[in-house]
């Protein structure tokens, strides 16, 4: 795990960043000191075939990250990715990128896991 700033382990509430890539994905641990976002913790791994495996490794790797944190409580969790998807409605929507991955409700999948609000914007 590649730690950015371990100065900032058991800030309490954290927020969670999700990048979902056809060649790797990612997890991000931030906090806001004044309104300035701070990146606590970043771990990436290569994608794996198909979005139920991709999304259960990137939740467990959510949860031990956190955990690693001594964080209290996710506050909210922010997904990338490339389109074609709806951010209105926070599903991808058969990426080129990402075989399999057809009207896959991405945001509310993680939304339910961490019991937050999550929200889905295009990567480009």
């Amino acid at each position: 795990m590649e730690d950015v700033n371990p100065n900032m382990v058991g800030t309490g509430e954290v927020l969670l960043g999700f990048d979902i890539g056809g060649t790797k994905c990612a997890v991000i641990i931030g906090s806001s000191d004044g309104g300035k976002p701070l990146i606590l913790a970043r771990e990436a791994f290569a994608t794996e075939l198909g979005p139920d495996a991709t999304l259960s490794r990137l939740c467990a790797l959510a949860r031990r990250m956190v955990a690693g944190q001594g964080a209290g409580k996710v506050r909210g969790i922010g997904i990338s990715c490339g389109g074609p998807l709806d951010s209105t409605t926070g599903r991808v929507l058969s990426p080129p990128n990402l075989p399999g991955w057809d009207d896959v409700p991405v945001a509310a999948i993680l939304a339910e896991a961490f019991q937050v609000p999550a929200r889905l914007e295009n990567d480009a």
